[in-house]
């Protein structure tokens, strides 16, 4: 399934280092690539099977390669974005006689779909292998702006980066950094609301995070035409969260695996 992303062809890639003549402050439309990349406590239980040991040691392995990383494409104008999973096929490990399957294919990717102007949102988020669509309002996050600054380089697109906080209203940990000459409200997932495109974006709770990295920048030269996810069950916010949370709690990521021992 294609969410309708309508635009043209010809873009622009760049970075504020390549193209310094790009007035930045000027700049409506264009895309972002994102990368993923998600940290979680892989090891198994005291009572667990010597097989457990050598799967939580191929997923150790799989993970610091980047191979539980996600790609993402945000589709920005100067009021709503659109970001979008970049679908992955599945993954197969083997190692020793033990075969591990990594199933990143069971629904159609995730997106989230957010109009600044009116501070609503549309996700199409999975819960296992099942899809839902919730919307609804925004919610606020109430942003604490640091001192700190992250020097230009190519990790930031060429953007100096100044940083900040906040805790949200489920218990995130957010820590961002923003690119001020980049005064778009944008971020990854439906993030946003400092006073530049936050290009960095560290959601973290418990023992889990997900870094979110921009990689890759492109300027467009009209205005592309966005439209919100519609696949899934639709449920309240409330709900979607709920399900879950109920998930997370029943089952760790190191156990959400189909594995089999040839």
């Amino acid at each position: 399934m294609r969410l309708p992303l309508l635009y043209s062809l010809f873009v622009v890639v760049c970075t504020a280092a390549l193209l310094p003549g790009i007035a930045w402050s000027q700049v409506q439309y264009g895309t972002v690539t994102y990368t993923a990349s998600p940290t979680f406590r892989m090891t198994p239980s005291h009572d667990a099977v010597p097989q457990t040991d050598k799967v939580a040691k191929m997923l150790r392995d799989f993970s610091a390669g980047g191979g539980f990383d996600k790609q993402y494409t945000l589709t920005f104008t100067s009021g709503a974005y659109l970001f979008q999973e970049i679908a992955k096929p599945g993954q197969t490990l083997e190692n020793g006689g033990m075969t591990v399957t990594i199933l990143n294919d069971q629904t159609d990717p995730e997106a989230f779909y957010t109009d600044t102007q009116t501070d609503t949102y549309v996700n199409q988020e999975a819960i296992a292998d099942r899809l839902f669509l919730h919307d609804g309002s925004v919610q606020a996050v109430n942003w604490i702006r640091l001192e700190s600054t992250i020097p230009a380089s190519d990790a930031t697109l060429g953007f100096e980066l100044k940083t900040a906080t906040a805790i949200t209203s489920r218990g995130d940990s957010l820590t961002a950094a923003y690119a001020p000459a980049l005064p778009l409200p944008f971020g990854p997932r439906n993030y946003y609301g400092l006073p530049g495109a936050i290009l960095q974006l560290d959601v973290c709770r418990n023992e889990s995070c997900t870094r979110y990295r921009a990689t890759k920048m492109s300027v467009l030269p009209v205005e592309p035409t966005l439209s919100p996810p519609t696949e899934g069950k639709h449920v309240s916010r409330e709900r979607f969260n709920a399900l879950r949370d109920k998930f997370r709690a029943r089952k760790q990521p190191s156990t959400t695996q189909i594995v089999r021992q040839n």
